[in-house]
């Protein structure tokens, strides 16, 4: 089917469904990374670095899009996103180990690829839909590196 049944209120013995085709959230983040950094390996045009991450992400908007399957829900749409407002936690932190390699001087335009692996969140209850048992994830990510350097 192209639709399911969410329940946003309860009653006494009456319990409101509500037939959604999808819901959407859209979340902004503030973060703060820290990272350790131990360079394993380098050369002159390739480096290896390990590091320890630590993120903290503060939400600082939310906002909820539903679309129905039955238009005559779009009259208690408000009710339904207020019922997504139960309290959350609104810092999401996590902790990965990470591998860097530098390709390129160090000292002049170079990349650097790091893959992270796993992604542990240290937090929970972060997101009023997603509920997951396993909590691990994978990132790959690149940059592109421009040194400054200031005349003495």
């Amino acid at each position: 089917s192209d639709f399911f049944y969410l329940q946003y209120k309860q009653e006494n013995n009456t319990v409101y469904y509500a037939k959604t085709k999808e819901i959407k959230e859209l979340a902004n983040f503030v973060g703060i990374p820290i990272s350790i950094k131990y360079l394993a390996h380098s050369r002159r045009f390739f480096g290896i670095n390990t590091l320890l991450n630590f993120d903290t992400y503060f939400k600082i908007y939310s906002k909820y899009n539903i679309q129905f399957a039955n238009a005559n829900m779009y009259s208690s749409e408000k009710d339904i996103i207020d019922s997504f407002k139960k309290p959350i936690n609104l810092i999401y932190a996590n902790f990965s180990p990470s591998v860097m390699f530098r390709i390129g001087k160090e000292d002049f335009v170079h990349g650097n690829i790091e893959f992270k692996f796993p992604v542990i969140p240290m937090t929970t209850a972060n997101n009023f839909f997603l509920a997951s048992s396993i909590n691990l994830g994978f990132f790959i990510s690149g940059s592109i590196i421009i040194p400054i350097k200031s005349k003495k």
